[in-house]
């Protein structure tokens, strides 16, 4: 059996006034699975806060079967709050597999470093739409997934370019930490995720 350790890095901060973020991360792993759920709040303040809230507690509930299943629910259990941009990502030890879907403007990449030392990379892109309000039919997309990989995920308080940031493998705080001050906007709440697989036999 293969376990599927994630090292995670989360870096956040408010939109300047705002004493709530409304963006949110969401971690579960469970022996060789992973689920990565990364939550932007429509706008600020508290009902971006809220909304963002709501998302995170539909996916600490039983995880349906699917990733579209998810973010349905997701979507079911939004429809009173302002709505969120989502992006899910589930990870697969035993099949080496990245699984993601979402709406919005969450950006993410999957990095891979190569044995020429530079890094590989695949923008895992999402669907327009807000969860909670506008979801269109939308399917899960797949990417072969390898020990060292390294996840990044942004929302839109952090300028896209943060992307081109990224030459190396780093520890994924300290990575999280350097994109946020780099790129953060300072107009907008602001969140980077980090998350490095790491795998061992059990």
């Amino acid at each position: 059996m293969t376990r599927l350790l994630l090292d995670i890095g989360i870096a956040e901060m408010p939109s300047p006034g705002e004493a709530y973020s409304g963006d949110r991360c969401f971690v579960q792993q469970t022996g060789g699975h992973a689920l990565l759920g990364v939550i932007d709040g429509l706008g600020h303040g508290e009902e971006a806060a809220a909304a963002a809230d709501t998302a995170r507690a539909a996916l600490a509930g039983p995880m349906p079967r699917s990733l579209a299943a998810l973010l349905r629910n997701c979507h079911d259990q939004l429809r009173e709050t302002r709505g969120v941009a989502l992006t899910l990502m589930s990870f697969d030890a035993a099949a080496s597999r990245l699984e993601w879907i979402g709406v919005g403007n969450v950006v993410a990449v999957l990095l891979h470093p190569e044995a020429s030392g530079r890094l590989g990379s695949k923008e895992l892109y999402v669907h327009s739409g807000v969860a909670g309000k506008q979801l269109p039919a939308v399917i899960a997309s797949s990417a072969r997934l390898m020990r060292g990989d390294m996840v990044v995920a942004a929302t839109d308080g952090v300028h896209y370019s943060f992307i081109e940031g990224i030459r190396r493998i780093e520890p994924p705080q300290q990575l999280a930490e350097r994109l946020l001050r780099q790129y953060g906007t300072g107009r907008d709440d602001a969140l980077v995720v980090v998350a490095h697989i790491q795998r061992e036999a059990t």
